[in-house]
C-alpha cells in the first residue's frame, strides 16, 4: 500500500497538494476493493485524482477516488456475477 502511495504521488506530483487524509482514503478503498491505482500499473482500474474540491475549512484540495471501467469489470469477475470469456 505504500509502495502505491508512494508511485502515485511521484507521478502524479498534484496529490501531494491534496490533504493527506483524503489521499490515504483513496488508497485504502483501492486496497479494500482489491484494485490498483492507473498510476501504479497503467491498467485503468482505478484513478486517484486531485479534483479542485477545496476543503472549506483549511482550503486544502482533496483526493477523490474514480473507479474505471476495468476496475468494475475486475469486481464483477471476483463477485461470480460476470466471467470474461476465455479461449479455449
Amino acid at each position: 500500500l505504500l509502495q502505491m502511495c508512494i508511485s502515485s504521488i511521484n507521478r502524479t506530483p498534484a496529490l501531494a497538494e491534496c490533504t493527506p487524509v483524503s489521499v490515504l482514503s483513496c488508497f485504502m478503498q483501492c486496497a479494500a476493493l482489491g484494485l490498483r491505482p492507473s498510476d501504479v500499473d497503467g491498467l485503468g482500474q482505478a484513478y486517484i485524482l486531485p479534483y479542485g474540491n477545496k476543503n472549506y475549512a483549511t482550503g486544502e484540495k482533496q483526493a477523490t477516488f474514480v473507479i474505471g471501467y476495468k476496475g468494475m469489470l475486475k469486481l464483477l469477475e471476483n463477485s461470480g456475477i460476470y466471467a470474461t470469456p476465455r479461449a479455449v
